[in-house]
């Protein structure tokens, strides 16, 4: 019986190990075949490319990939030395660029300032606009009357010019009728008194025209002295509202308001392009510079980044369209190679497959959705990736 029992047993455990051999062997051939380049064909070696200068019948070529919005998956963070006062969005909100996303604890105080210094500039471009018009009236009055004093000579040296006229007009008439009292009194035909009497006349018309000419100077003189103290009252006048002008620091508090609203924007944290809050990593209160604060992308274009083995990427070629597949996908999706990177790195998606190897050379290749709906909600999803490269 004990015999029986143990050949029994021998049987049944090498059933078990032949199952065992021809389930691994189907478990990991099709597996075997993806990770060493998508199944190349008899006629193709693995390390074969169209650069070799042989002909490839391959059709297709598999990689593992990961669904990226357009941009890839942007981490938005802020300098060190502050904290997050309030953050404005939530996952799953859709941002424009430029719109805050999050306030600083100095933004408070910086607003403040910017404020404060706003409404110094408010006040002194109102104290400047009320000093601009009471020097501009000095001036327009100082310029009337210097305008006056130009147009419209003196009415008391028009008079007194009028008067040494007519004093010159007599003088000339007693000295003619001196000479013609002179000649009469020479044949005896006036008395002496008539000669002297006339030569009084004629003295005494000098004498009142050398005064009147003497006032007459002074009038002129005083003309002209009360142009130029108009002129002067017109530079005065204007000397005072540059003055005013120049006390008024216009110009410094604009450059502050400048520099305020400068520290102001770096309290602000804003959306560098427009899509999807994808994550908050940080909470309000938290210090900044640690680590970002959220993550976002434009998940209205998305695309499948594919890791091509670098003996298979010489078939990839814009253009070419793709298959793309997952578990977590409610169907398959289809998209169109965008673009094909030029540096070969080290493959970042591991296969879960331990047989697989874990470390290979890649590109990336970029390929378009077709229909990015059903992939936003699936960033960083790890997908197989099939690219059909029998068309150029």
């Amino acid at each position: 019986m004990v015999g029986r029992s143990a050949i029994r047993l021998l049987v049944v455990s090498a059933s078990l190990l032949a199952v065992s051999v021809v389930a691994y062997q189907l478990w990991w051939t099709p597996r075997g075949r993806q990770a060493g380049g998508g199944g190349a064909s008899p006629g193709l070696s693995a390390n074969a490319s169209p650069a070799d200068g042989r002909r490839s019948d391959r059709e297709r070529v598999s990689a593992l990939g990961r669904l990226a919005p357009r941009g890839e998956v942007i981490g938005v963070g802020a300098p060190e030395g502050d904290r997050l006062a309030r953050i404005l969005v939530t996952e799953g909100q859709r941002v424009r660029a430029g719109e805050p996303l999050v306030y600083l604890d100095a933004h408070a105080e910086r607003l403040a300032d910017r404020q404060l210094i706003l409404a110094k500039l408010t006040e002194a471009q109102s104290r400047l606009a009320t000093e601009t018009r009471y020097g501009q009236a000095l001036i327009d009055e100082a310029t009337a009357r210097l305008r006056q004093v130009e147009s419209f000579p003196s009415l008391e040296v028009q008079m007194q010019e009028s008067r040494v006229r007519r004093l010159e007009a007599e003088l000339v008439e007693s000295e003619r009728d001196l000479d013609r009292t002179q000649r009469l009194r020479a044949k005896g035909f006036v008395a002496e008194q008539d000669l002297d009497r006339q030569s009084l006349a004629v003295r005494r018309t000098e004498h009142d025209l050398a005064a009147a000419k003497v006032l007459l100077d002074k009038l002129r003189q005083a003309v002209a002295l009360e142009r130029s103290v108009a002129e002067a009252q017109v530079k005065t006048a204007r000397a005072t509202l540059a003055k005013a002008q120049s006390a008024i620091e216009i110009a410094s508090l604009r450059e502050a308001l400048v520099q305020a609203e400068a520290r102001l924007e770096r309290s602000v944290i804003r959306a560098p392009v427009a899509g999807e809050i994808l994550k908050l990593v940080s909470r309000q209160g938290e210090a900044t510079g640690l680590r970002p604060i959220l993550q976002m992308g434009d998940t209205s274009s998305m695309y499948a980044v594919a890791e091509v083995y670098e003996t298979d990427v010489g078939l990839v070629r814009p253009r070419q369209r793709a298959r793309i597949t997952s578990p977590a996908l409610p169907a398959p999706m289809t998209g169109t190679v965008e673009f094909v990177a030029t540096i070969v790195a080290k493959n970042a998606i591991v296969d879960v497959d331990p047989a697989a190897a874990a470390d290979r050379r890649v590109v990336e290749v970029k390929i378009a959705l077709d229909e990015s709906r059903p992939a936003a909600r699936f960033v960083n999803l790890q997908v197989e990736v099939s690219i059909d490269v029998r068309n150029p």
